[in-house]
């Protein structure tokens, strides 16, 4: 795994506003992973959508609407306390009831894609965690 150019790639996100289909939770995740391991993590959500109900519908499309099965299809889940850096996490956002994202571990905490930006959130609201290979 390449850890340079994933904290480049943390540090340049940094700068970027939340967009949809372009720097959201999940195309996030997928440049995160890419700068991992060279190929992206879920392809279906490549230009797929561009605005927040293109996204949920799509997701919808792909899991019945599950973040979770979505990225079941290509990692498997492991206990969120053995969660190291460059792992998928799944957390509840505060913005509504019931809504998960995802975002990446970056050590203790991992960093996600909010609407205010790039946040980093404490490991222990992991719901899951999906070990990158």
């Amino acid at each position: 795994m390449n850890f340079t150019k994933f904290e480049q790639y943390i540090e340049e996100a940094r700068k970027h506003e939340f967009e949809w289909g372009k720097h959201d939770c999940i195309s996030f995740v997928n440049n995160c992973y890419f700068s991992l391991h060279n190929k992206v993590l879920v392809p279906e959500a490549v230009n797929r959508y561009t605005t927040e109900f293109g996204a949920m519908r799509a997701l919808v499309e792909e899991t019945g609407g599950h973040y979770d099965k979505l990225i079941d299809r290509y990692l498997e889940k492991i206990n969120p306390k053995l969660a190291q850096k460059g792992d998928v996490v799944m957390y509840a956002t505060n913005n509504y009831k019931n809504e998960y994202a995802v975002g990446i571990c970056v050590g203790k905490d991992f960093c996600a894609v909010t609407s205010v930006g790039l946040k980093f959130i404490n490991m222990n609201d992991a719901i899951y965690v999906w070990k990158t290979k």
